[in-house]
């Protein structure tokens, strides 16, 4: 089972783990922006509380979530690792 699975280089696990977030904010931006139009009645309170809520999210959780994920990803010592057995070990 091991040699069926990818050993990569921190920076490709870097670049799987943007394209994984990639395609995760686009599902996210698809169904906000249904919503938001959806709900839209030309009330300028409501777009600012949209955008309260994305700077809220994006300061507190969005940011020190990826320098955290960039910092331990440049720390690693292995050259070439499992990049299945890093994203388990993380879930766990």
């Amino acid at each position: 089972m091991k040699r069926l699975i990818p050993k990569v280089t921190p920076k490709y696990l870097l670049l799987i783990a943007g394209i994984v977030w990639l395609i995760a904010g686009g599902n996210i931006l698809k169904i906000g922006f249904t919503e938001f139009i959806l709900n839209w009645h030309g009330n300028i309170i409501y777009l600012l509380e949209v955008l309260l809520v994305f700077m809220i999210f994006m300061g507190l959780i969005f940011y020190p979530l990826v320098k955290n994920i960039i910092f331990v990803y440049r720390r690693l010592r292995k050259k070439r690792f499992h990049f299945i057995n890093s994203l388990i070990k993380k879930a766990i």
